[in-house]
């Protein structure tokens, strides 16, 4: 399945700049916690949005015996990256269990972005060709 997502977004420029310029809050807050509030409407156990080293945005979607990790980065265009994590609770489980949770949250996560107008141009990719930088190579659906 593919793994990272991107996109453009219609949402307001939140980046904040110190006085010399330099970034003290990066861009895409508002849409980390957009994408994390239609998750949690979902019935879905998110963490707070949190700065990913100066970079970025993260939270954790839980799941019974994983969580995965959502990660925004810069524009040009926004990339979004899922992250498997095993949770104590899923270190006994089969790996078809853990990719089980995965994969649902993708879906879930690929329905929001389709269902709401301020996404657009949605492209996802494999993680090893999109970092290998052959961008040409997307899916429509994950």
């Amino acid at each position: 399945m593919r793994t990272f997502v991107t996109f453009e977004a219609d949402f307001p420029n939140d980046e904040v700049l110190g006085s010399d310029q330099s970034l003290e809050k990066p861009p895409g807050r508002n849409i980390a916690a957009s994408l994390r509030n239609i998750l949690s409407l979902q019935a879905m156990h998110t963490s707070d949005v949190a700065s990913h080293e100066f970079y970025g945005w993260t939270f954790d979607v839980k799941c019974p015996r994983s969580s995965v990790q959502l990660l925004l980065q810069f524009p040009g265009p926004w990339l979004l990256c899922f992250l498997q994590r095993k949770r104590i609770t899923g270190m006994f489980c089969s790996s078809a269990s853990l990719e089980s949770d995965f994969f649902f949250v993708i879906g879930e996560a690929a329905k929001a972005l389709q269902g709401d107008m301020r996404f657009s141009d949605l492209r996802w990719y494999f993680k090893k060709d999109y970092e290998s930088g052959q961008i040409g190579i997307f899916s429509r659906m994950p």
